[in-house]
C-alpha cells in the first residue's frame, strides 16, 4: 500500500521547520530572521532545504542489512517542556527493529537536539547520518554561492577540513578520519551541521 505522508510544523522564534513522518526528518527549514536575495523569491524568508532534498537522512547498518529510514512511516507525538522547549518524537518499526527519533527545539536558537533509540537488533550496528547534498541557494549571484558549496568536518585532534563539491567527480567519495567533533554542509553564508555531544565525539 502507498505510504501516508503526514507533515508536522514546528515554529520557533528563529525558524519554521516542516517535518515528514516518512523518514522522520525535516523537509524544510525556513529562517524567519533572514531574507532571500534569490531573484525568484527575493524578500521572502530564507529557505535552507532544496526542493529535492531533506535536512538529514538516516540509515541503520546491521550485520545483515542496511535499513533506509526514508522508506519507513513513523508516528509523531509532540510535547512542550516547562522551559518552553518543544519536542517532536517519531516512533516506527522496520522488521524487528523499534526505532525512535526525538527532536528538541532549543528556544530562541537555531540549535535542535536529536536523540535516537533503536531496539531489537543484534550487535554490531551503526547509525549513518546523511547531511544534505546541497543547500538552497539564496544569493543574487547563485553561481558564486554554489562555488562555496562544501562539506566541512573537524577531527578531534586536528584542524577543520573542507571538501568542495566541485573537487569531487560524480560518484566519487571522500573518507575523512575520525573521531570528529562536528560536520556540516555549507554554502557561502549558511550551513547545516551536526555537533556530537562532548561524551560521544565519534
Amino acid at each position: 500500500p502507498p505510504l501516508i505522508t503526514d507533515t508536522s510544523i514546528i515554529t520557533t522564534p528563529t525558524t519554521v521547520y516542516r517535518f515528514t513522518n516518512i523518514g522522520a526528518t525535516a523537509v524544510s527549514a525556513e529562517l524567519r530572521t533572514y531574507e532571500s536575495f534569490r531573484p525568484d523569491d527575493a524578500g521572502e524568508p530564507l529557505e535552507l532545504v532544496r526542493d529535492d532534498s531533506r535536512l538529514l537522512g538516516y540509515r541503520i547498518l546491521t550485520a545483515r542489512d542496511t535499513i533506509v529510514l526514508d522508506t519507513i512511516p513513523f508516528t509523531a507525538t509532540r510535547s512542550t517542556a516547562a522551559d518552553g522547549a518543544e519536542t517532536l518524537r517519531y516512533e516506527g518499526r522496520a522488521g524487528e527493529l523499534q526505532i525512535a527519533l526525538t527532536y528538541t527545539f532549543v528556544p530562541d536558537s537555531y540549535l535542535v537536539r536529536v536523540q535516537g533509540d533503536i531496539q531489537g537488533f543484534t550487535p554490531p550496528a551503526s547509525l549513518l547520518i546523511d547531511l544534505p547534498r546541497g543547500l538552497r541557494t539564496q544569493e543574487a549571484d547563485t553561481i558564486d554561492d554554489q562555488r562555496h558549496l562544501a562539506y566541512v568536518f573537524k577531527p578531534r585532534t586536528g584542524d577543520a577540513t573542507s571538501v568542495n563539491f566541485s573537487d569531487l567527480d560524480p560518484g566519487q567519495g571522500y573518507l575523512g578520519e575520525g573521531p570528529i567533533t562536528w560536520a556540516a554542509t555549507k554554502t557561502k553564508y549558511f550551513l547545516v551541521g551536526l555537533l556530537a555531544p562532548d561524551d560521544q565525539r565519534t
